[in-house]
């Protein structure tokens, strides 16, 4: 007896259908590509452009920073400043504003730490440094704040530099603060071990350094002096 033919043929003649394997394989495929498209997305890390690191607004940030001396005595004098121009530098800036506004006493005993002895056999007492800071007056209930302001390196010898120190002498307390510019020129020169004072003394109109009326940065730094940081 004939077999009838197969109801997909008769239903659907001339279309040749996939055996079911087949059908099921290209499902899996397609449920596969389904999931893993997005979990490739998901690992993708968002691309960062390269940052440039922000410039600080602190305009002290670019000034040079003078190093510290490694020991300080008993007097509470700094000594112990690098063999160097920065060294030589840090060293006359701490000193000014040490040793200037201070009393006749306080100057001899710290001038007997930092200086050479041919530099204290120059001076005698009560006559040490009146040629090369003479402080403001102050009023009753007045008071005297005095800071280095800058510096100008004047000669650059590696063992003997002369430095010259731009101060302010600001007097706070009255109805009028006043503000007083000076500098002086430190001679300093390097002892086996630390730098020494060899001379000190205002510094002369021969150097060409202009000091400024007012002790503001911009004042300072357009008279043509170099400012600091202390580290």
């Amino acid at each position: 007896m004939r077999r009838p033919p197969h109801t997909a043929d008769r239903r659907h003649p001339g279309l040749t259908v996939a055996p079911r394997p087949c059908v099921a394989a290209l499902l899996l495929l397609a449920v596969l590509a389904a999931c893993t498209a997005p979990t490739r997305a998901g690992q993708e890390q968002p691309r960062t452009p390269t940052s440039t690191p922000a410039l600080s607004d602190d305009p002290e940030a670019a000034l040079p920073v003078l190093p510290p001396g490694n020991t300080i005595t008993d007097n509470g004098v700094p000594l112990g400043f690098p063999h160097s121009t920065s060294g030589a530098v840090s060293a006359a800036v701490r000193w000014t504003s040490l040793l200037l506004p201070r009393t006749e006493a306080d100057q001899a005993e710290i001038l007997t730490t930092i200086a050479t002895p041919s530099y204290l056999l120059q001076r005698t007492a009560g006559t040490l440094l009146d040629h090369v800071y003479a402080p403001p007056d102050l009023a009753p209930g007045s008071a005297l704040f005095f800071r280095p302001l800058g510096t100008h390196l004047l000669a650059t010898d590696p063992d003997q530099p002369v430095i010259a120190v731009l101060h302010a002498s600001r007097v706070s307390g009255t109805r009028r603060p006043t503000v007083l510019v000076g500098s002086v020129t430190w001679e300093l020169v390097w002892d086996g071990d630390d730098w020494r004072l060899a001379d000190l003394h205002p510094t002369l109109p021969s150097a060409g350094l202009r000091v400024p009326e007012t002790d503001s940065p911009a004042a300072v730094t357009a008279a043509g002096w170099d400012r600091f940081r202390r580290a």
